[in-house]
């Protein structure tokens, strides 16, 4: 698909979305309570349409995994078009969303703040983050949604780059309720726009590797923004008013995970090892031997995934001398052997 097919096939108004627009209309009329007793809530809520006024309808206040088609979730990015006109609802998600305006505009309430997306605009959603959208007009809205078990593994090599994206990022991986949104403005570049067109037909035609060729497109994005367009990023209120020292100690613990202690990393922020201690244990809930245990396995759980080396080796390569140390942790952390949880969680993706 051209990006022209791409647009048009965005343009033309899906069976939710008429079903939406219908509803929004007729809300302004005084025909509305009919066109509600003609609603079959059940029916409603086989095809995931919400009506706020109808209990028994759809109301994902809280989306999963598992609340998204089965076959998506098997995928590591996944691109969907903001159904136009859907009601306003609260929602939060377990995964990471990356919301586009490819026209027109559109609002978004996060955490009580008001924020605008005009066309040419991203909006970063991390996980865990209440917020609502509002599209009620023909503006073009794309949802890239990256999973969380995958976003490490994705952004590898971003996260380990110290720059303003890498450190929100990585806090948005690590700290508890610290970071809401982060807003990056292209001023409308063509050549990116473009990108997010071309990112949406490979998924919809799904030729072979397209999830990779996503994978690398998302990357590459992420990369032009940090390179063009990092003095066009601003966060929530939230994120500025908290103490951003500790998401450059997120990020620095994230690039030397593998050797670092607690006195490594006072003495590079000129602080005591207790008070880093207490500052990650308020913004994470963690304790630094807990965080770093965190890093450490969800890289080799990365690696597992992707890598058919030894896993002893696997374990080295992040930071374990002592293969029975880390056996020993591996199965307190997962009730399963490392050889275990590669087979039960990765079989089927190698094949």
């Amino acid at each position: 698909m051209n990006k022209k097919d791409v647009m048009n096939k965005l343009m033309c108004y899906e069976e939710h979305e008429i079903f939406y627009r219908n509803y929004y209309l007729n809300k302004q009329k005084d025909s509305f309570p009919l066109f509600l007793s003609n609603l079959n809530p059940e029916k409603l809520y086989s095809d995931r349409l919400i009506v706020p006024e109808i209990n028994g309808s759809w109301n994902p206040t809280k989306i999963s995994e598992n609340m998204i088609d089965s076959e998506d979730v098997k995928k590591e990015i996944v691109l969907l078009k903001h159904y136009r006109y859907t009601p306003v609802f609260d929602h939060i998600h377990s995964f990471f969303e990356l919301t586009y305006c490819i026209s027109g505009s559109c609002t978004q309430i996060i955490e009580g703040e008001n924020v605008q997306l005009k066309e040419g605009q991203f909006c970063l959603i991390p996980p865990g983050t209440s917020h609502n959208i509002c599209v009620f007009d023909d503006s073009i809205i794309i949802n890239i949604i990256i999973w969380k078990k995958n976003f490490e593994d994705i952004f590898y090599n971003l996260l380990r780059q110290t720059n303003i994206v890498s450190n929100f990022l990585n806090g948005a991986l690590y700290l508890d309720d610290l970071n809401n949104y982060m807003v990056v403005d292209t001023k409308n570049d063509s050549n990116i726009k473009d990108l997010v067109l071309e990112m949406y037909g490979q998924f919809l035609e799904q030729k072979k590797y397209y999830n990779i060729v996503n994978n690398a497109q998302i990357l590459y994005l992420f990369s032009i923004i940090i390179q063009s367009y990092e003095d066009n990023i601003s966060f929530s209120n939230k994120a500025i008013q908290n103490n951003p020292i500790i998401i450059h100690m997120i990020s620095y613990i994230e690039r030397n995970f593998k050797t670092i202690s607690l006195i490594d990393l006072a003495k590079h922020f000129n602080y005591s090892p207790k008070h880093c201690s207490r500052m990650i244990k308020k913004y994470t809930n963690l304790s630094f031997t807990d965080l770093v245990l965190n890093i450490k396995f969800t890289k080799i759980k990365n690696s597992m995934k992707s890598s058919d080396k030894p896993i002893y080796r696997i374990a080295e390569e992040n930071g374990f001398n002592n293969i029975e140390h880390f056996n020993r942790l591996f199965k307190k952390r997962f009730n399963l052997t490392p050889n275990e949880y590669k087979i039960l969680e990765f079989t089927d993706i190698k094949q």
